[in-house]
């Protein structure tokens, strides 16, 4: 039967986290939580796989635990009020 994780994304939608792996938790079940709460991109199967295996080994849940992070975008142009304008002459 799979774990009902809870997962939390960030306000700004860079930073994916689940609150808590147990050590029953699979990777199956985090990659399923993250695809119903409609997450991605920038997945870590390094961290769910590390995470996971630290739980098992030490027999003890893992809190917030960072399963995925975005690139922030790039700055926009400011807007064309605040653009240099330039004066063309070409002569006839």
């Amino acid at each position: 039967m799979a774990e009902t994780l809870e997962i939390i994304v960030s306000d700004d939608g860079l930073r994916t986290v689940v609150k808590q792996i147990t050590p029953k938790t699979t990777v199956e079940d985090v990659m399923a939580a993250l695809k119903a709460a409609g997450v991605s991109h920038g997945i870590s199967g390094e961290s769910i796989q590390n995470n996971i295996s630290t739980s098992q080994k030490s027999n003890r849940a893992i809190g917030d635990v960072v399963v995925a992070e975005g690139t922030p975008p790039k700055a926009a142009l400011p807007p064309t009020s605040s653009r240099r304008k330039m004066a063309l002459s070409f002569p006839h």
